[in-house]
């Protein structure tokens, strides 16, 4: 049996959702187990309600056009929309109008298309019908009584006021009660009446008033008479059944029967959907700690988590675990593990205490020496690669993916120049040619790289909590975001900054714009904003997202937004602590390689120009370099003076 059988699972839960939402099995989604604290069940959730608008999303217009293009079909679709009516209403006169439009569809269904049901249901809904065929007047539209009520109390019924307009008061009664079936008023008499035009007959034409008037008041039914009885609920089911055999014993009807109601169970069914996919889906994600969790155990029905295997461990962003938490899941393959990552990106997270150190001044000498050491996957990525050369090993353990599909060729080669080739790696070669990326933002026309320049006069990096922020970039980037999300429902936005306090000063924007709201859990897109609306049919994807460069890797947008909130102010003498005091982590490649290369067709730095100087882009004074390469700062000035300053780039 496949059930369960691989494992998905990274460092944290953001890299976990962005990797279910992307897998699956045979059709089927992988299935986040465990979540954030009081979010797991939401989140599990969450993962299964992505999959199922997905496949609602696909499915839904191609069923809704095939039916649309069988009129048998409809006059069944119609069918059980009338008995579903009927079975669950509580008026008479609503069930009497409804059982005759039912028993005369399944008349033409019969007729037009031999589609017939037993003589046992006709002579049931027969039955139906004379239960709440209470009155003649149960058989009018409630437009047809209004007229008729009206006409009869206008009915002239003396000499004087006959002598008015009687013979048209008349007239108009007389063509109302053409129209009822089954009438036992004396028509041919109420006609000789405006013939004769003497000699007319009041009592008559009073016992006619009274008799219509009475008829149509409303008749009080006994409330077990309103609704159907159980048993005659299943006669209805019965119906529903005897159709639906008809259809799928047609090829091309039960083909599309079947797709019809597998739709409505994705749209109408949640609960059991969500049942039938945790029990048949091959594929589980999890944190690197959660894959021992109780949520897992519980899940692959074992007493404890020493217990817990599968087939396969997949761990996605392999290079951001620290070695004890990616030793979790490796321990629970039986056959292979398959550790995906970038040791060019995001390094592997560290322990609260460093993290806690990291806010305060000196966050560079921590990331020096801790955060920069390599990580397990690193370590093995070199090692094994080392093996494959010397001849060491038969097999092939180490694949480098040298072609990437994301983001315009320009964009890209700036990202390999930059974070790769300069490092020793091979070149990154571009996927799609430069067609594929339409450089069709509003306000950035053939623009593919631009620069917001926010000067130190607007306003000065602020501190909060240990975290940075600037206060006049977020109002900027707030702006910028709110017109191309607002101009083009089509493209995804994101917003990207280094850092915690000014990613809450962006979402406060945004919610001030009702992009975003504030909710117990934090904060959240509003659903408006949620998904992308594609123009030419394509899928929807995620519309807007703001967050730190840790909450993107993985993530990918068609414009992303960089908030620097750092400046640079020229140092007589260039030292170690002048360079961290000043950048901060953007004195951290791997952080600056994820949030240049989030982009698909337009990447927008907002930020001090002077993070774009040349002299930034000369290497560190030997006697304080770490490595033979290394930079006072990587990704800015290159970006800004080989993109944003030439043709399909613009300086603001």
């Amino acid at each position: 049996s496949l059930k369960h059988q691989v494992l998905l699972t990274s460092y944290q839960h953001d890299a976990v959702d962005n990797v279910v939402a992307r897998s699956g099995v045979f059709g089927l989604p992988a299935i986040k187990v465990g979540g954030k604290k009081d979010e797991a069940n939401q989140q599990q959730l969450n993962s299964i309600d992505t999959w199922t608008n997905k496949v609602v999303n696909d499915l839904k217009l191609s069923v809704e056009n095939e039916i649309q293009s069988s009129d048998e079909f409809k006059l069944v679709d119609a069918i059980s929309s009338l008995v579903f009516q009927i079975k669950n209403s509580n008026s008479a006169q609503f069930n009497y109008q409804n059982l005759i439009e039912l028993q005369l569809k399944l008349k033409k269904l019969a007729t037009e298309y031999g589609i017939k049901v037993s003589a046992k249901i006709e002579k049931n809904v027969d039955q139906l019908i004379e239960q709440f065929s209470l009155s003649s007047s149960y058989a009018l539209t409630n437009i047809q009584k209004q007229e008729l009520t009206i006409a009869t109390r206008a009915l002239r019924t003396d000499s004087i006021s006959y002598d008015d307009d009687g013979s048209l008061r008349l007239t108009r009664l007389i063509q109302l009660l053409k129209d009822l079936k089954n009438n036992d008023y004396d028509l041919e008499k109420l006609k000789a009446t405006i013939e004769n035009g003497v000699d007319i007959d009041f009592d008559f034409l009073k016992n006619i008033k009274n008799q219509l008037l009475d008829t149509l008041q409303e008749k009080f039914v006994l409330p077990h008479q309103r609704w159907l009885k159980s048993g005659q609920s299943k006669n209805l089911s019965e119906l529903i059944l005897e159709l639906e055999a008809s259809l799928v014993s047609t090829p091309r009807l039960g083909q599309l029967y079947y797709r019809k109601k597998y739709l409505d169970s994705l749209m109408f069914e949640k609960k059991q959907v969500q049942e039938s996919l945790k029990e048949y889906s091959a594929v589980l994600g999890a944190t690197c700690q959660q894959a021992a969790g109780e949520a897992m155990t519980g899940i692959k029905s074992v007493e404890h988590s020493k217990n817990i295997n599968f087939d396969s461990v997949i761990v996605d962003e392999a290079a951001r675990a620290n070695p004890l938490d990616l030793m979790i899941p490796m321990s629970m393959a039986r056959r292979r593990v398959v550790l995906v990552g970038d040791h060019r990106q995001l390094p592997h997270m560290l322990e609260p205490r460093v993290e806690k150190e990291l806010q305060d001044k000196n966050e560079l000498e921590i990331i020096d020496h801790e955060l920069l050491q390599q990580s397990l996957f690193e370590r093995l990525y070199h090692s094994l690669s080392k093996y494959e050369k010397e001849g060491s090993t038969e097999h092939q353990r180490v694949v480098m993916l040298d072609t990437q599909f994301r983001m315009h060729p320009e964009l890209g080669s700036f990202v390999s120049e930059e974070f790769y080739e300069r490092f020793g790696l091979p070149p990154v070669k571009a996927g799609f040619d430069e067609s594929y990326f339409p450089l069709d933002v509003p306000g950035y026309e053939g623009k593919l790289a631009a620069w917001i320049n926010v000067e130190p006069s607007k306003g000065k990096m602020s501190s909060k909590n240990g975290s940075k922020y600037r206060d006049c970039e977020a109002e900027v980037i707030a702006d910028e975001a709110y017109k191309i999300i607002t101009a083009r429902p089509d493209l995804s936005v994101g917003i990207i900054t280094f850092y915690a306090a000014q990613r809450d000063h962006i979402i406060e924007k945004m919610v001030s714009r009702k992009v975003m709201e504030y909710s117990s859990t934090g904060s959240n897109v509003l659903s408006e904003f949620r998904m992308t609306k594609p123009i030419s049919g394509g899928k929807p994807e995620e519309r807007f997202r703001v967050g730190s460069v840790d909450a993107f890797q993985g993530k990918e947008f068609d414009v992303v937004l960089l908030s620097t909130v750092r400046s640079w102010n020229e140092a007589d003498e260039i030292t170690q602590e002048t360079v961290n005091d000043q950048l901060g982590f953007l004195r951290i490649p791997n952080r600056i390689n994820v949030a240049m290369s989030r982009q698909k067709r337009l990447l927008i730095v907002v930020g001090d120009k002077s993070l774009a100087s040349l002299s930034l882009n000369e290497l560190m004074p030997e006697s304080i370099r770490t490595s033979e390469n290394e930079k006072l700062l990587v990704g800015f000035p290159k970006f800004f003076n080989e993109l944003c300053q030439k043709e399909k780039g613009i300086v603001l």
